[in-house]
C-alpha cells in the first residue's frame, strides 16, 4: 500500500471520508462538458425488431452502434450529478434474422441515425460511477401512433445499451483500491428489453497497474438477469463478463472502459424460434468481423492504454463471439476525447457477413485490421460453449 494511501485511512478512523486526489471518484463541475466515443455490439439471442415510421421494418440479429457524446452536467447533488447526454453523431450497422431486403435494412438504419443525430439522453451519475435510469429525448415523427412509439421505445433501448459502458462502480473514498474491490449489479450484465427484468451480479476489480494519474483495472464479473418477469414465458440469462478499465485520478474521470459480457439462457429457458440455426453462414462470423462500404477505423484514444499486459488494449474484448441461439452477446467500449478529436465512426448500413464462400459478395480474408468495423479483424472464434 502506498504510503500517502496508508495516511488516509488513519485519518478516515477519526474523521468523515473525503474525496482525495488519489482517490477513485467522479468529479463534475457545474456546466462542465465531457465527450465520449462510444461503442456498443450486439449478438441478440432473439431478434430485435427495428422499423421506420411510415414502411419497412426487419429483425436484428446483429448489431453495431457507434456514436460521439457530449455530456453536460447540468445538476450537481451531494448523491449524484445530473447528466444531459447529446448524441453528436452515430452511425450503425445491423444485419437481419429475418428475410429482410438491403433495401429495407438501409432504409430504417438511415432513420434511426438521422432521428437519433442531435437526440439527447438524460441521466445521473453519482461519485462512485453508477449511472443511473436514462430517458431518450428529441425523437419526434410528424404524426405518432404505436407504431412510432415501438420504434422509440426500441432505440431507448439500444441506447441504454450504448450508456452502459459508463457504468462503473467504484470503491468508497478513502478505501484501498490498490487490494481491488468489488461493485454489483452492473449495466454491462444486462440485456435490452421492455418487459421489464430482474437480477443481481457482482463485478471483481483487480488493480493492473498505475502510470501518473491513470489508474488500470481488470474486471470479472458473473451473475443473472431474469428477463419477461410479467410475461408468460420469462427467459432467464446467466451472465459472465471479463473488462478493462482506465480511471483518471486527477481528472476525476473515467478515461476508457471496454468490456464483454454474455449471456447463456438458463436449463429452464426455452430458447424463442425464429433464429437461423448454428452454423448457418448467414451468421458465422463474429459481429465485429463484417465487411461494409466504409469501415470503421481503429480510433485512438486513452482505450489503447488500459491493458492486461501494457500492449494496449485486449483485442479480444472488442470482438464478438460466433453465434449461438441460447446466448446474448454484448461488447462495447467508451473512452474521453480530446479536445476537438473527432474518431472516424464508419458507415451505416447492412452487414455483409463473412462465410468464405466464393459465390458470396462478403468472402475472403477478413478485413485489414486498420479498417475492421469494430477495431479488431481477427478470425472468426468457435461457437461459445
Amino acid at each position: 500500500m502506498r504510503p500517502h494511501t496508508a495516511a488516509l485511512l488513519a485519518l478516515a478512523v477519526a474523521l468523515p471520508a473525503t474525496a482525495s486526489a488519489s482517490d477513485l471518484t467522479w468529479k463534475w463541475d457545474q456546466g462542465q462538458h465531457r465527450r465520449y466515443f462510444m461503442q456498443t455490439g450486439i449478438k441478440f439471442q432473439s431478434n430485435f425488431p427495428m422499423g421506420a415510421a411510415i414502411k419497412y421494418g426487419f429483425s436484428a440479429q446483429d448489431l453495431l452502434v457507434t456514436s460521439i457524446v457530449d455530456c453536460e452536467a447540468t445538476e450537481l447533488r451531494k448523491k449524484k450529478t445530473t447528466l444531459l447526454c447529446t448524441i453528436e453523431r452515430v452511425e450503425l450497422l445491423a444485419g437481419a434474422g429475418n428475410a429482410a431486403s438491403t433495401e429495407e435494412i438501409q432504409a430504417v438504419l438511415d432513420e434511426w441515425r438521422t432521428k437519433l443525430t442531435g437526440a439527447t439522453y438524460t441521466t445521473t451519475m453519482t461519485p462512485d460511477g453508477r449511472l443511473g435510469p436514462g430517458e431518450l429525448d428529441g425523437v419526434s415523427w410528424p404524426s405518432e401512433n404505436r407504431r412510432t412509439n415501438r420504434i422509440l421505445n426500441g432505440m431507448e433501448q439500444v441506447v441504454d445499451r450504448l450508456f452502459a459502458s459508463l457504468d462503473v462502480g467504484l470503491p468508497k473514498v478513502g478505501s484501498a483500491w490498490e487490494d481491488g474491490w468489488v461493485a454489483k449489479n452492473h449495466q454491462s450484465m444486462m440485456i435490452p428489453t421492455s418487459s421489464g427484468g430482474n437480477g443481481m451480479n457482482k463485478v471483481q476489480f483487480t488493480i493492473d497497474g498505475t502510470e501518473g494519474s491513470f489508474v488500470d483495472a481488470l474486471t470479472r464479473g458473473e451473475g443473472t438477469i431474469m428477463e419477461g418477469v410479467d410475461a408468460n414465458t420469462p427467459r432467464a440469462f446467466s451472465f459472465e463478463m471479463d473488462g478493462i478499465v482506465r480511471f483518471d485520478t486527477e481528472r476525476g474521470e473515467l478515461a476508457a472502459h471496454a468490456y464483454r459480457s454474455t449471456g447463456t439462457l438458463t436449463a429452464n429457458s426455452v430458447a424463442l424460434p425464429g433464429r437461423r440455426p448454428e452454423g448457418a453462414s448467414a451468421n458465422s462470423s463474429p459481429i465485429t468481423d463484417v465487411a461494409s462500404a466504409g469501415g470503421v477505423k481503429e480510433p485512438t484514444g486513452d482505450v489503447s492504454k488500459a491493458s492486461a499486459g501494457g500492449g494496449g488494449l485486449d483485442r479480444s474484448l472488442t470482438r464478438g463471439g460466433a453465434y449461438d441461439p441460447d446466448a446474448y452477446l454484448e461488447t462495447a467500449r467508451v473512452y474521453v476525447l480530446g479536445e476537438g478529436e473527432v474518431p472516424e465512426l464508419g458507415a451505416t448500413g447492412p452487414m455483409l457477413y463473412i462465410t468464405g464462400d466464393a459465390a458470396d459478395p462478403a468472402s475472403g480474408d477478413a478485413p485489414a485490421e486498420d479498417a475492421a468495423p469494430a477495431g479488431d479483424a481477427a478470425p472468426a472464434e468457435p461457437a461459445q460453449e
